[in-house]
């Protein structure tokens, strides 16, 4: 479970500001990305877990190349 722990970005939370193009950024995919990834970890179902956790590896490292 991911934890805020940025003193920054709680008071933004705080008082209620979103950020209308989290998501959208290439560093905020692979966050989604890893979320994703951890989450498929919990599938029972052994292809099922390893096509999505293989699907999302492809992703986070397509998207890390367009980062830097």
């Amino acid at each position: 479970m991911s934890v805020v722990t940025n003193p920054i970005w709680l008071w933004l939370f705080k008082h209620g500001w979103e950020d209308p193009e989290w998501g959208r950024r290439p560093a905020d995919q692979i966050g989604i990305q890893l979320a994703l990834h951890d989450l498929a970890g919990m599938i029972a179902d052994d292809k099922v877990r390893t096509g999505i956790q293989s699907t999302l590896d492809s992703a986070i490292a397509k998207t890390a190349r367009a980062i830097g």
